[in-house]
């Protein structure tokens, strides 16, 4: 049973010398001060999973491209309002609003592999919001979608002016892989728990979003 974070792991363990991956994907996506604050091991970029969690991130199993083809523009959707001066209790409850709501999105545009679904600039940008839809497209190519939803269970590592890091242990055991045309499972691989640590910060229109995140080998929490 395929779990998006496994292929996510082992796309980035395929990374060159250059510290790319198959994808065209660092290894080390987040900022190097936020993850010396966030955890001092292997890190790798979710996108499917991430993923995910899934982690929908490239979740492919062929030779599909590992990205949308270019140019492509992150279609805008409303975000959900929030006040112009919060408590610090308030803004952390909005950063993990915000990283629950975006696996949420995958998970939901995961369904159809829909890497264009408006939904997923909702609560991610930037580098997370990248990885998703690369992770979505190599699904789409390999006719793979994803059923069920992740399970979180995040919590403030760390707070500072306009940035908040979290970490999680994300279960995707009920988040798997499956074939589109036959609705069989992509393969025998089982989902299970990773750490995950993710960096959501305050956009300029006020609303808290996820712009990176990385996920750790299975069995990590």
């Amino acid at each position: 049973m395929r779990e998006c974070s496994a292929a996510l792991e082992r796309l980035n363990l395929t990374a060159d010398s250059s510290g790319r991956n198959a994808a065209g994907i660092g290894d080390y996506p987040m900022r190097e001060n936020a993850m010396d604050r966030l955890h001092p091991g292997p890190r790798w970029v979710a996108a499917l999973s991430a993923s995910t969690t899934l982690l929908l991130g490239a979740c492919s199993s062929g030779s599909a491209p590992a990205q949308p083809p270019s140019p492509f523009t992150y279609p805008s959707s409303s975000p959900p309002s929030q006040p112009a001066s919060p408590s610090v209790a308030t803004t952390e409850q909005q950063a993990i609003t915000a990283y629950l709501g975006m696996w949420n999105d995958m998970a939901v545009a995961g369904e159809t592999s829909n890497w264009q679904d408006p939904r997923l600039s909702r609560n991610a940008t930037g580098t997370a919001l990248t990885n998703i839809t690369r992770g979505l497209y190599a699904n789409q190519s390999n006719g793979l979608v994803s059923k069920g939803r992740p399970k979180s269970s995040p919590r403030v590592l760390s707070t500072e002016t306009g940035k908040i890091v979290i970490e999680d242990c994300g279960d995707s055991s009920t988040w798997l892989l499956y074939r589109a045309d036959t609705g069989a499972l992509a393969d025998e691989e089982p989902g299970g728990r990773r750490h995950i640590n993710a960096v959501v910060e305050r956009q300029s229109d006020g609303v808290w979003r996820v712009t990176d995140f990385g996920i750790h080998e299975l069995g990590s929490c």
